[in-house]
């Protein structure tokens, strides 16, 4: 099935963002470079995939996965940071939350395991934007990135904020093991849900692993109202995606 795509420009408020770009036919490559879109698409099974989409003109490009029992809109405030160094961002709603809820017209509950959603959003970005392609995620969605990754060898960087030892059955030792490529861990010193993820991650990956603790006991994209931790993230992948 060829992917739906609908593009519907969104306010939020963002510096850089307060006027909506052209819009052009879908399939061209770095349109929208001053606005934040909402982006519709499917998996292979029909899932409806929403995101937010900010397209820089760069080569660049970051799927974000958010926490689970969220949504999109935690990454919605630090989208225009990855667009600041050329890179774009597509934020999908995990399968279950936010816009994401429907499969050929009926309601689906939420995934834990999000293997198809990311196929979608990263083909979403490789066809319109992007070359070279990394994945970020928050908690669950970190798990899902990495377990994703190790079985992708073209993912070369990943960015895992607050990774667990085994979130919802997704497990990280031996995905941590079987990735090849570059990573980001952001966590915080005193998080209680972690069970040694971090550790796990960086016994398994040795100095391909970067560890980047923050005091206290933040989660996900809490972290990131640390301008540091975001400055971080965002470097990252500038550094890592050639």
């Amino acid at each position: 099935m060829k992917p739906m795509t609908l593009w519907f420009p969104l306010m939020f408020g963002l510096a850089g963002c307060g006027k909506p770009a052209d819009i052009r036919a879908p399939g061209e490559v770095h349109v929208l470079p001053d606005a934040v879109y909402n982006v519709k698409f499917e998996t292979k099974d029909g899932t409806t995939i929403s995101g937010y989409l900010l397209a820089a003109k760069g080569d660049k490009g970051v799927v974000l996965l958010h926490m689970w029992d969220k949504d999109a809109t935690t990454w919605q405030p630090h989208l225009k940071a990855f667009l600041d160094q050329g890179i774009t961002v597509l934020a999908p709603d995990g399968i279950g939350f936010g816009g994401s809820n429907e499969r050929k017209g009926s309601h689906i509950e939420p995934q834990r395991d999000i293997t198809d959603e990311i196929d979608a959003a990263i083909k979403y970005v490789s066809d319109r934007y992007a070359t070279h392609i990394g994945i970020a995620g928050a908690s669950y969605g970190a798990n899902n990135a990495l377990r994703y990754a190790a079985k992708h060898p073209e993912i070369k960087a990943i960015a895992l904020l607050s990774p667990g030892k085994d979130y919802f059955g997704l497990q990280v030792a031996d995905a941590a093991k079987e990735y090849k490529g570059d990573a980001l861990v952001l966590f915080a010193k005193n998080d209680s849900l972690l069970e040694g993820g971090p550790s796990i991650i960086k016994a398994g990956m040795g100095d391909r692993a970067e560890m980047v603790e923050q005091s206290g006991s933040n989660h996900g994209t809490d972290m990131l109202t640390d301008r540091a931790m975001l400055d971080r993230l965002v470097q990252f992948f500038e550094e890592k995606l050639k």
